[in-house]
This record gives structure tokens, C-alpha cells and sequence, in this order.
């Protein structure tokens, strides 16, 4: 769904601007791997700060996909399966 398409597109380093509730459950930070905004003002005000500042673009393009690569990697739900295989003996 939704949440998947925004994963996908940090992954790409594209700088996502999305709703509370798209985004919710993802354990990313707002203004480091991508924005939130849940009123047309905010949307507004946040994609005009992007398209006048591009070094924001890159940086939390750049910061977004660490985090997925950090957080959704082959090594890192290997790492989560295994530590939960190993508290429950």
C-alpha cells in the first residue's frame, strides 16, 4: 500500500512529503527522512521550501535511504529474527 510506495521512494533517495497517518509505523523522523504535513498550508509550505532549497532535498534524500538500508536490509531482519529466536529459550 501507501506505506510501501513512501519506503520505496526513500529508498530511491526521493524526499517524500506525506500525511501523519501515511507514515504512520514507520520509524523514520519528520525533517530528516522525510515531511509530514497534514494540512494543504503545511504541504504548501514544505514543497516550497523544497523546491527553493535543493540542498534539503538531497540531504533528506540522502538520510532516507540510509535509513532504509539501515533499517529494512537483509542483515538487519536477520539480526531482529535471530534475537528473537534466541529470547525465546
Amino acid at each position: 500500500g501507501i506505506r510501501m510506495k513512501i519506503l520505496h521512494a526513500m529508498s530511491h533517495e526521493i524526499a517524500v512529503v506525506a500525511t501523519g497517518m501515511a507514515v504512520t509505523g514507520i520509524p523514520a523522523q519528520h525533517g530528516q527522512h522525510f515531511y509530514v504535513a497534514d494540512t494543504d498550508e503545511k504541504f504548501a509550505q514544505i514543497l516550497n521550501q523544497l523546491i527553493n532549497t535543493p540542498k534539503m532535498v538531497a540531504d533528506v534524500g540522502k538520510n532516507a535511504r540510509k535509513f532504509i538500508q539501515e533499517q529494512f536490509s537483509q542483515q538487519h531482519s536477520v539480526a531482529q529474527f535471530e534475537s528473537i529466536i534466541y529470547s525465546l529459550k
